[in-house]
C-alpha cells in the first residue's frame, strides 16, 4: 500500500480526480451563495437609493380652486397674462420654498408659471 492514498484500491488519478470533483462541488455551492449574496446586496442598495432619491426630490403640491389663490399672486398673474384662460391652480413646496403653480393657455400656447406667495416673482416654463 501506498502512503497517503486513502482508496488502496485505487490509484493517484483517481485520487487526483475525486479530490478535483469535490473540490469544483464546493466552489461552485460557493460561487452560487456568493453571487445570492450579491444580487441580494444590489437589491437592498438600488432600494436604499430609489428610497433617497425619491425622498430628496420630493415636492408637495396640490390642486387649488382660483378662490383660494391669495389676491396678490391672483393679481400678479392678472397683471403679466391679462387675456390667459387658466387650466388649473397648484399650490407647491419645491426646496423648502412654497408658490404657486398656473398652468395657462395664452396666445394659442400653453404655458406654466411659478409665483411667489408674495406676488413679486414669476417665472415662466413652456
Amino acid at each position: 500500500m501506498e502512503s497517503g492514498n486513502f482508496f488502496p484500491h485505487k490509484s493517484d488519478t483517481f485520487m487526483k480526480d475525486y479530490l478535483f470533483a469535490a473540490g469544483n462541488a464546493y466552489l461552485k455551492r460557493l460561487y452560487i451563495l456568493s453571487l445570492n449574496y450579491l444580487k441580494m446586496k444590489s437589491i437592498i442598495c438600488v432600494c436604499f437609493l430609489l428610497a433617497v432619491g425619491l425622498a430628496s426630490c420630493s415636492s408637495t403640491e396640490f390642486e387649488i380652486k382660483e378662490s383660494e389663490v391669495p389676491p396678490n399672486v391672483l393679481a400678479a398673474f392678472k397683471a403679466k397674462y391679462p387675456t390667459a384662460q387658466v387650466k388649473k391652480w397648484q399650490a407647491e413646496k419645491e426646496d423648502d420654498k412654497f408658490v404657486f403653480e398656473v398652468d395657462f393657455v395664452d396666445a394659442g400656447k400653453e404655458k406654466e408659471v411659478h409665483i411667489t406667495p408674495d406676488g413679486t416673482s414669476i417665472s415662466e416654463e413652456d
